[in-house]
């Protein structure tokens, strides 16, 4: 009988050859006649290894008899992984950036940034050797254990996925297993019990962490791409038709890696509401079971670890949305790194000063990554989703010109106001918010001057060095922009950072200026008055008055 031959990148069974199917990568199908596959593979296209096969990126080779046990052993070491990093994500608090804070935060980041690349690599590029063979690797991160012989274990579409969803509910199951057998320690180990609060914090640190993995795991079953017969096919496994067969099983599983997703974002978002009152109280027991969303960051950008959770899931929804739109996949998660960039830029939240830097120049890398694999995607131009894109480019460019326009009205108030750029007068507008009442901050500042200068040198000095890094430097712009303002002999000697700005002083006429510029006391009278016993500095007596 005749039968139609295909195209590299299709397939179609011989009962029914004119049923064509997309095969994605396109590189599993080499076209001709219909179920042609390549390296032993079969089935809808050829993404399936025989029974007892398995894909060992190259070609199906038989399973080896020891592959379960291999599985088995895996299980174990993950155990002795999660007992380890119970012990080590659960160091004592402090708002320094340790030596311990800064290894922790830089192999989250490296989990991270691996994480974002899986999940680019997720988009159906045609991306040449050898970056195909790097995002392959990295795709171990996103848990697609295809190529290390998980076929052996579950050999159908359905239960690999099932497998592969269930690995985060294991492990909570397997921290809270440990935490209960760790109770029956005997006495002389009994600093090696589990507590309840580092149990939680360790939770929430593996699925912070794995949180972007979740997410695209989740999110699979929803991936479905167009064939050109009509139906559809999961992104990951095209053997699956969307709405038919295991596909149900496989949104069960979805859902409620979903469900456990948003009870994780919810919880967290409450962490972060209540963290400023539970901390002034002092409940440490709060506070070491959120370590894992509050430590590594700056204490006024507690908040900032929902953002990094945030980015995780958003990088995935695009291929749902999009999934028969590489480009539109690409320019979604370009928009959602520059949202991340824009943000991190602005606060600024990690404690350690290079690590922000690093933050940063990962996120404007992984935006460069995308523009890049925009390189090898099929023009969009006459294609259906060209109205799209044109739609896309309007509502951006209407967006430039709203700033402009933005930017043109901050001009006309600035002429209309007629006030010092930068200055405490001008429109909340202007400066993103209200600024703190000048008298209100001036009674706080005299009122914590006066304590100072009644602490002993020690004392003080112990009380600087326990300040974070991005504090000691807040302190010494504040010293060195009062200096400034005093004018004189003052605004040298208490200049520790450099600025751009003269030494004008305020009220240089006054006779209390002149005292303070002479490193004299003035009269105590009023506010200024202090019972402070006589200090051997006079200068920090000045500033406390």
């Amino acid at each position: 009988d005749f039968l139609p031959g295909l195209r590299p990148g299709y397939f179609s069974f011989r009962t029914s050859p004119t049923e064509v199917y997309r095969c994605v990568p396109a590189s599993n199908c080499p076209g001709g006649p219909p179920e042609a596959c390549l390296g032993g593979r079969r089935g809808l296209a050829c993404v399936e290894c025989e029974a007892g096969f398995t894909w060992d990126g190259e070609t199906c080779v038989e399973c080896a008899a020891g592959d379960v046990g291999g599985w088995i052993a895996v299980f174990a070491a993950l155990v002795v992984v999660l007992v380890v990093a119970y012990y080590l994500m659960n160091s004592p608090v402090t708002a320094k950036a340790s030596v311990m804070l800064a290894t922790t935060c830089v192999a989250g980041m490296t989990i991270s940034t691996v994480q974002g690349l899986a999940v680019i690599g997720v988009v159906p590029v045609g991306w040449p050797e050898p970056l195909g063979g790097l995002f392959d690797v990295m795709s171990v991160f996103l848990l697609d254990l295809d190529g290390m012989g998980v076929s052996c274990v579950a050999n159908t579409a359905a239960a690999r996925y099932s497998a592969t969803g269930l690995i985060f509910p294991l492990i909570l199951l397997v921290l809270v297993a440990l935490g209960v057998l760790s109770r029956y320690l005997p006495s002389r180990l009994a600093s090696w019990r589990w507590t309840r609060a580092k149990t939680l914090c360790t939770m929430g640190q593996v699925l912070q962490v794995g949180f972007t993995t979740m997410a695209n795991i989740a999110l699979i079953p929803f991936m479905c791409y167009s064939h050109p017969m009509g139906e559809s096919s999961v992104l990951k496994y095209n053997s699956v038709i969307c709405g038919q067969g295991d596909h149900s099983a496989m949104v069960s599983v979805g859902a409620m890696l979903l469900l456990l997703g948003i009870a994780f974002a919810v919880v967290l978002a409450a962490v972060v509401v209540v963290a400023p009152a539970k901390a002034a109280n002092g409940q440490t027991e709060f506070l070491q079971a959120t370590r894992f969303l509050l430590f590594r960051f700056r204490v006024d950008v507690w908040w900032y670890g929902l953002v990094l959770v945030a980015r995780g899931p958003l990088l995935s929804a695009p291929a749902v949305a999009f999934t028969n739109s590489t480009a539109g996949q690409l320019l979604a998660m370009a928009l959602v790194l520059i949202a991340a960039v824009a943000v991190q830029l602005t606060m600024w939240p990690w404690k350690t000063p290079l690590v922000n830097l690093l933050d940063a120049t990962i996120n404007i890398l992984l935006i460069i990554v995308l523009f890049v694999a925009a390189l090898f995607v099929p023009q969009v131009a006459g294609t259906s989703t060209q109205d799209t894109f044109a739609a896309v480019g309007v509502v951006l460019l209407c967006a430039l010109m709203t700033c402009v326009g933005v930017m043109l009205v901050i001009v006309a108030l600035a002429l209309w106001y007629r006030g010092p750029m930068g200055s405490a007068q001008e429109m909340p507008v202007l400066t993103l918010g209200r600024l703190p009442a000048q008298q209100d901050l001036a009674t706080k500042l005299q009122s914590l001057s006066k304590v100072l200068t009644q602490l002993p040198d020690a004392s003080l000095l112990e009380l600087v060095e326990a300040l974070a890094v991005y504090d000691l430097r807040h302190v010494a712009s504040v010293v060195t922009c009062l200096g400034n303002k005093l004018g004189g002999d003052l605004a040298k000697s208490l200049r520790s950072t450099r600025r751009a700005t003269p030494s004008v002083g305020i009220s240089r006429g006054s006779m209390a200026m002149k005292d303070l510029q002479q490193g004299v006391r003035p009269p105590a009278t009023g506010m200024a008055a202090t019972s402070a016993a006589p200090h051997e500095n006079s200068l920090p007596r000045a500033l406390a008055d």
